[in-house]
């Protein structure tokens, strides 16, 4: 395995752990509809890295001319 894999797997567990005590953190008080809402937001910020990647996809094919695809 190489270094960069390994940062990113620690990246990955790092994250899941910090949005599972989140979201133990908000049952402990019990459950309300904003609390879903919060952990959305949590999981969002702790995996914004990889959504921009995922963003930079969608706009690069939105453009015109992204997708290209052969004729045949």
């Amino acid at each position: 395995m190489t270094k960069k894999q390994e940062i990113r797997i620690i990246d990955h567990l790092n994250r899941t752990v910090i949005a599972m005590l989140s979201l133990t953190g908000m049952m402990l008080d019990g459950w309300q509809l904003a609390d879903m809402v919060l952990e959305a937001a949590v999981v969002l910020w702790l995996w914004l890295p990889e959504w921009r990647v995922v963003e930079h996809a969608l706009l690069r094919h939105a453009q015109p001319g992204g997708i290209r695809v052969r004729a045949g």
